[in-house]
């Protein structure tokens, strides 16, 4: 497991300096809970009492989540990625960044897997 954290830290470091920041036990612990309480009323809403969803309704939800999923991740990944940016930019951090030997899209890459993997929920 260090060699894997290592290695992703050569390949991309702000990804895991970011990951390092943000990824708290409570955060992870509330991205399960709400994702799981999500599904649950979902699947409540469209089962009925006592009868197995149908092909047909599972078509529906799969659309639906197809469609409703990746918006959200977007929408709310630009909010987090400017509200960052502008957070640092407030602290000073970000001439910091600018001033990094790594290239542009590998910082802004970087940031973009942390909103949509540990920030949006």
């Amino acid at each position: 497991m260090a060699h894997w954290i290592a290695q992703l830290g050569t390949t991309n470091p702000q990804f895991l300096r970011e990951c390092r920041g943000r990824l708290k036990p409570r955060t992870v612990i509330a991205s399960v809970g709400l994702s799981l309480i999500l599904q649950f009323l979902l699947y409540i809403s469209l089962a009925e009492i006592g009868e197995p969803i149908e092909a047909d309704e599972q078509l529906v939800i799969c659309r639906v989540l197809t469609w409703v999923i990746p918006y959200g991740l977007f929408v709310l990944g630009g909010y987090y990625i400017v509200d960052d940016l502008a957070k640092e930019e407030k602290s000073g951090t970000l001439n910091f960044i600018r001033l990094s030997p790594r290239p542009a899209w590998e910082i802004l890459l970087g940031k973009v897997w942390v909103c949509h993997c540990c920030r949006c929920c």
